[in-house]
């Protein structure tokens, strides 16, 4: 079996709230970046904020995932699913630049306007290779 690509891994770990596998992606100085409210996070801050999702949304995914490589890593853009408490699912277009070190994530900064908020159907949510 091929290795997994950290990108899958990293946006693997969403849905299971698996914080061993998501610190595991990250270097220990890693910076997860958002264009929505321009805050750098730190590993701690990225647990934080995903145990926060998983609170708040039952279900929690990507879809449509397009990637390109790059000399310092990727970049993807997938749409961000997520289910409410409510049952209600919402989506979002994301923009993901990724640099690698060390085959872990150094930096990764995501382009998202929570705005543009659509209904994504019922598409399933999955990431390649899983």
């Amino acid at each position: 079996m091929a290795e997994q690509n950290i990108i899958d891994r990293f946006f693997g770990s969403m849905q299971p709230c698996d914080t061993d596998v998501l610190r595991d992606c990250l270097t220990e100085d890693a910076i997860v970046w958002h264009s929505f409210d321009r805050k750098a996070m730190r590993p701690d801050d990225v647990v934080k904020s995903w145990e926060g999702m998983a609170t708040s949304f039952s279900e929690r995914g990507v879809a449509d995932v397009r990637r390109q490589q790059t000399p310092t890593g990727y970049v993807q853009q997938h749409l961000f699913v997520v289910r409410g408490k409510d049952g209600v699912r919402k989506a979002w277009p994301v923009c993901v630049v990724v640099q690698v070190q060390d085959g872990k994530i150094a930096r990764l900064d995501e382009y998202i306007d929570l705005s543009a908020a659509f209904d994504p159907g019922e598409r399933e949510v999955v990431t390649p290779g899983f």
